[in-house]
């Protein structure tokens, strides 16, 4: 569903969010990362995205990066 909603409303952050927690249930943190990011390039500051990514983050021991974005919700 989630890459469904992000090819139908690409301007929308939410497929982004749902696909990078559909692959992070995968282990596909890589990717989930990047669904992520994706959605706060969409919407800066969209703070399930943000928490999302500072987990993904979190979990490869980047604490700094992750920090920082915690920092912007």
């Amino acid at each position: 569903e989630g890459k469904a909603l992000s090819k139908a409303a690409p301007d929308h952050p939410a497929g982004f969010i749902m696909t990078g927690v559909s692959l992070l249930a995968l282990d596909r943190n890589d990717e989930a990362e990047k669904s992520f990011r994706e959605a706060l390039a969409i919407s800066p500051g969209n703070p399930v995205a943000a928490a999302k990514l500072a987990n993904v983050l979190e979990a490869r021991k980047q604490y700094a990066e992750a920090e920082l974005v915690y920092k912007s919700i």
